[in-house]
């Protein structure tokens, strides 16, 4: 099952990118994230490792990353194994300038189903998926919207101008 999304951020192309490139923002806006743990090769570069634990209703589950693609703030790609499940994807996320102070963000996201089981049940779930992966969209969009612009931290809220 293979699909395209896209959104619009209300920042920097340069501000987007950091602010997705960082490990430790992703518990702010994906609140299913639990943990993230580098297993091998040069963290943030194509052919490294990562663990990744998410929360969920039925319980946790774990995911092993392993990226592809690291040319930020043009590409960043990865194949991700979900442990156990039969299930596994490639992700591909875009982005790129929409207007002086905005960004264009697209992913595609190809899964692959093990088993009969999960082929089935993926026939009656595309749509599911395709929410929630857009949930985690409008998620970062509104952290990214929320963080001050490079540079601004120090008068945030002070009245300074």
């Amino acid at each position: 099952m293979r699909y395209k999304q896209k959104i619009v951020v209300d920042a920097s192309v340069e501000r987007v990118a950091e602010l997705f490139d960082s490990p430790s923002n992703m518990m702010k806006w994906f609140p299913d994230f639990k943990s993230f743990e580098h297993i091998s090769g040069e963290p943030g570069q194509p052919g490294a490792k990562s663990r990744m634990l998410f929360k969920t209703k039925r319980g946790d589950f774990e995911m092993i990353e392993t990226i592809t693609v690291s040319n930020l703030p043009d590409e960043f790609s990865g194949e991700y194994d979900t442990l156990g499940t039969g299930i596994s994807n490639t992700m591909t996320h875009w982005f790129k300038p929409h207007t002086d102070n905005s960004t264009r963000y697209e992913t595609e996201i190809d899964y692959v189903f093990s088993g009969f089981k999960w082929k089935l049940i993926s026939l009656f779930m595309g749509p599911v998926f395709r929410r929630q992966s857009f949930k985690v969209m409008k998620q970062f969009k509104e952290f990214a919207e929320s963080q001050p612009a490079e540079g601004d931290a120090g008068t945030a809220g002070t009245g300074v101008e």
